[in-house]
């Protein structure tokens, strides 16, 4: 062997060595809980333990440059992340679209500081949908289809004549099995998710609110202002100012012991409100008074639009 590359490797291992890697048991349980949609845990292990950057241990060093350090563990982890949720039910198609989206946003990030965020955004927002995928695994083959749907075109202009169209059933029909299977309408699942969504960016992304509006195709700031409020009884700018308090001012309490305060209030109004919406079959209007909930025609009434 060259004496150059034998010296790089000699170099290589013992920085190695001086290196406490991340216990095999951990890394393994923290992919299981991601992959069981377990938010608590989560969460908790994302603020006591964030992103390992290249000066922190756990990580060996990919790269002599920091900032491509991190990316390199970044590609790492969102590949096995992914694999883990298609193992426990996340579509093959699905879960590659959300590594590529967030491979792609990567590219773009220059600090350490910011790609720790995103890879905090990408693992809650995977963690979510498993949480969804395997409360609904054993509805029906269509149902699970239209969810897939849904997660992958959450950022668009989502219609019921679209779904219908991918699962093979006409706009009434799918309509009826939904609600019927799910308990909620369409065009409230929906908007449950782009909102769910629009927290997790709200809450680790350093996104505008008029481009986190813009990502989830709401019309305007004051159109996603109006529905976040709707759903959770406060603005996106309180919910952000609220996320960052209980994140700064309590770094030793869980997550999941926020009750006291406005954080707890806020997650008891959003169980027990409903929301009363629906989609307009294929997107037409009504003479009732619509609401555009991130590019879906619905009324307030809960009827359905004909």
């Amino acid at each position: 062997m060259d004496k150059k590359y034998t010296h790089t490797f000699f170099v290589a291992e013992e920085e190695l060595n001086d290196i406490i890697l991340i216990p095999y048991k951990k890394e393994v349980r923290f992919f299981n809980e991601l992959s069981n949609g377990n938010e608590e845990f989560l969460e908790d292990s994302l603020r006591r333990e964030p992103f390992y950057i290249s000066t922190n241990a756990g990580f060996s060093v990919l790269s002599q440059n920091p900032v491509r350090n991190a990316k390199y563990h970044f590609y790492g982890t969102a590949t096995l992340a992914a694999r883990y949720c298609i193992q426990k039910g996340m579509s093959h198609h699905h879960a590659l679209d959300l590594v590529s989206y967030y491979n792609q946003k990567l590219d773009l990030l220059e600090t350490e500081d910011e790609i720790a965020a995103l890879h905090a955004e990408m693992c809650m927002l995977m963690c979510q949908e498993m949480k969804e995928i395997l409360k609904h695994k054993n509805h029906s083959k269509s149902i699970r289809q239209c969810l897939d749907y849904i997660y992958t075109h959450l950022r668009e202009r989502v219609t019921i004549a679209e779904i219908g169209e991918y699962v093979q059933l006409s706009e009434s029909h799918l309509s009826k099995k939904f609600k019927r299977e799910m308990g909620v309408s369409l065009s409230e699942y929906i908007l449950q998710q782009k909102i769910e969504r629009a927290k997790n960016l709200l809450r680790y992304s350093e996104l505008s609110i008029v481009e986190i509006g813009e990502n989830f195709s709401f019309s305007s700031q004051s159109h996603f202002t109006r529905i976040f409020k709707m759903q959770t009884g406060v603005t996106p700018h309180k919910y952000r100012e609220l996320a960052f308090h209980s994140k700064w001012d309590a770094p030793d309490s869980r997550p999941s012991e926020i009750g006291s305060g406005e954080m707890g209030d806020l997650s008891l109004r959003m169980k027990n409100q409903t929301y009363k919406t629906n989609i307009a079959p294929g997107g037409g209007k009504s003479s009732l008074k619509n609401i555009d909930v991130g590019g879906c025609a619905c009324t307030e009434t809960g009827e359905e639009l004909k």
